[in-house]
């Protein structure tokens, strides 16, 4: 046999080798691995929420179309991978690659998905804020947490707005406010009273000392200012009172503008100086903090969104009237908003239990205030029960003053308070001074109509007046007879009454109110007989 020539050898030389089944599923490993980092690039779901501006969401598109291009590149390749004689545990090994790139497809188409429905639809809306998984929420209420505390930095770095911020910390210090009432802190705050005390007595300091010395224009004092604002950010505010200050900013600063264009120095030279510098650094200035409050609220909102029905839920009850509903509901939405500005995902506690707490507190205040014959606020109510129990004479010689000291009230809560107990006649209360007789017309006046002149004055309502009589029991109208004087030439009190009874005088007081409602609600259908 003739030994093979070089040209043979040659050839086979240059033929490719075929990949072993080892070699391709390494390839696939690998081709797999990209596409888990591809979808770990995605944009996260706050990115999407806060992009405003066409370049930022442009940006986002670029990188979720690259990240589609680089999975279906790779599906691709999967599926042209031969293993039909590779080992069972290596065709087994593929499908389940080639069902976690599909899980990874998947999860790129819906990505794209959400952030086309954000991007095209109203902010806010709910049909594009589907419920959040728990993940994404705290996700959310990470980055709300971040833009909030920057915003609130921006923000106290202009000096009218850190000066009046410092003036309410001073009267922290001075004892006529509490520090809990004036600077908001989260449960998983590490700070102590003392810290915080400490961070209150600096930022005053900072402003009174430093920032006042003579010879420093406010364009130079700027980085001293933006200190100032980063020491008052970790003081914050009750969060409901900083879109009203960016926007009393964002008003002075349009109006340093055209003070500059129309050459009013007198104004100009005041506005810069509230503002910190001159009317071009100003405008760079309030449109980066407008900037950040426009991110912070865009998350805001679509928290807010996603839980709508959350809302719902918590202020419904089928014990409201229907009248009562609406009020009730509103204020559980309200507490779902407060419940989105202090939640915290520190806490390890899921949001829904934390809104509960907050919607429970305020609908029952909301139902409370409904209910209520007197609308007195919450933190009043123990003062003005203190006062109804007073006599008559003794409260009508109270001063406004002294009421406001003994209370720790303002004094106009204390005049407000004294007015409505000295006015209020309850049907406990005992006959007042000579010429102010009770009489039932004033236990039966619903919304301030004179229903005595209607029923006991008038002539033409006697006829009326006694089909309401007759409406009650023998009991019931002997007690409204002697409590009024109907028929009697004097009138008995509630203790006289119980003792002719032989009962108390509270279950005098039931037996009586139980009366009057029964007249009440006969007397306002028309009709005399009992139903």
């Amino acid at each position: 046999m003739s030994p093979r020539t070089p040209q043979h050898t040659t050839k086979r030389q240059q033929r490719p080798a075929t990949p072993s089944a080892a070699e391709v599923m390494e390839s696939h490993e690998a081709a797999v691995e990209i596409a888990r980092r591809s979808v770990k690039s995605l944009p996260a779901l706050s990115a999407i929420i806060i992009s405003r501006t066409p370049e930022a969401r442009a940006s986002l598109r670029c990188q979720v179309a690259s990240a589609e291009r680089w999975a279906s590149s790779i599906a691709a390749e999967l599926a042209r991978g031969d293993l039909k004689k590779a080992p069972r545990s290596a065709q087994l090994r593929c499908r389940e690659l080639a069902g976690e790139l599909e899980g990874l497809m998947e999860t790129i188409r819906s990505c794209s998905e959400r952030m086309q429905q954000i991007w095209a639809a109203p902010s806010g809306s709910p049909d594009v804020a589907p419920r959040l998984p728990k993940q994404e929420l705290c996700e959310l209420f990470n980055v709300l947490a971040e833009r909030r505390h920057e915003f609130w930095a921006r923000l106290h770095s202009f000096p009218f707005v850190a000066a009046r911020r410092t003036a309410e910390l001073k009267r922290c210090l001075e004892g006529e406010l509490k520090i809990p009432s004036a600077v908001f802190r989260k449960p998983t705050d590490a700070r102590s009273g003392q810290d915080i005390v400490g961070e209150i007595r600096a930022a005053v300091s900072f402003l009174e000392e430093k920032l006042q010395a003579p010879g420093v224009s406010s364009s130079g004092a700027w980085p001293a200012w933006q200190r100032l604002g980063r020491l008052l950010s970790s003081l914050p505010p009750l969060p409901e009172e900083a879109i009203e200050l960016s926007s009393e900013v964002q008003e002075r600063g349009r109006c340093l503008i055209e003070a500059s264009r129309s050459h009013d120095d007198g104004l100009r030279a005041g506005l810069e100086s509230e503002l910190g510098g001159t009317a071009s650094e100003t405008s760079a200035r309030i449109g980066e903090m407008l900037a950040v409050r426009d991110e912070y609220i865009a998350l805001k909102s679509y928290i807010y969104a996603a839980n709508a029905a959350l809302g719902f839920v918590l202020g419904s009850s089928k014990r409201d009237a229907w009248h009562v509903r609406d009020d009730v509901l509103q204020a559980a939405r309200l507490a779902l908003l407060k419940a989105i500005e202090r939640f915290d995902p520190g806490l390890k506690r899921a949001f829904s239990t934390y809104a509960g707490y907050c919607a429970e507190q305020l609908t029952t205040e909301e139902r409370n205030r409904i209910f209520s014959s007197v609308r007195v606020p919450l933190y009043a109510r123990a003062s003005y029960a203190a006062l109804i129990r007073l006599p008559e004479e003794e409260l009508r010689a109270l001063d406004a003053a002294a009421i406001a000291e003994r209370h720790q009230l303002s004094l106009a809560t204390a005049r407000a308070l004294l007015r409505m107990a000295t006015g209020i006649k309850r049907i406990g209360d005992v006959p007042g001074p000579s010429g102010t007789a009770l009489n039932l017309a004033a236990q039966l006046r619903d919304r301030g109509e004179s229903e005595a002149q209607q029923i006991f004055e008038s002539a033409e309502n006697r006829e009326l007046a006694d089909k309401l009589l007759a409406c009650l029991s023998e009991r019931e109208r002997h007690f409204v007879r002697l409590r009024f004087g109907i028929g009697h030439e004097t009138q008995m009190t509630l203790e006289e009454l119980g003792n002719q009874a032989g009962i108390t005088r509270e279950r005098a007081r039931q037996v009586l109110a139980g009366a009057l409602k029964t007249m009440r609600w006969h007397w306002e259908r028309g009709s005399g007989d009992r139903r």
